[in-house]
């Protein structure tokens, strides 16, 4: 809430500061959107992080001071009877193990900027992925470029498909 560079620093300087915020704030935002799931009868809830991506953070620096905030809202979701839908921001290629942890086909990925193909060997048949053609692509480029990145992103994983499916 205090802005991206006054965060940096926190979570160089004090990341306490930062997961005692994430549990502060955290039971509300589930609960709040666990409601709105339930008055509407929606099936997802959305949730976005782009502060806990391999662009911004370590591996280790996302286990111990995003994850467990991470984890917990998205179990507390799932045991409400609602799936989510994780809209994460940047590149998550190196965290997606993380996610394994999670209930299997508890909700789906939307990626933006992540090895698309990596991440499906990660996950596996764990969660749906969607997305992963970064904004720059489709708001700034021709509607030629944009069809021949997406050619090459679904050949790349019709590719990878072919090679999990031979074992």
């Amino acid at each position: 809430a205090r802005g991206f560079m006054p965060f940096i620093r926190d979570l160089k300087k004090n990341p306490a500061a930062i997961v005692e915020a994430f549990d502060f704030f955290e039971p509300g935002l589930a609960e709040l959107g666990i409601a709105l799931a339930k008055l509407t009868k929606a099936k997802y809830i959305l949730v976005g992080n782009s502060r806990g991506s391999n662009s911004w953070v370590s591996p280790k620096l996302f286990e111990s001071v995003f994850w467990p905030s991470m984890k917990h809202t998205w179990r507390r979701i799932v045991a409400a009877g609602v799936k989510v839908c994780a809209h994460l921001d940047n590149d998550w290629t190196e965290n997606m193990s993380y996610m394994l942890e999670l209930p299997k086909r508890s909700g789906f990925f939307h990626l933006d900027q992540a090895d698309f193909p990596r991440v499906r060997e990660i996950v596996g048949d764990h969660f749906c992925l969607m997305g992963n053609l970064q904004p720059a692509i489709t708001a700034g480029s021709s509607p030629d470029i944009v069809y021949k990145k997406t050619v090459e992103l679904i050949e790349r994983c019709c590719t990878l498909a072919k090679r999990m499916a031979e074992g």
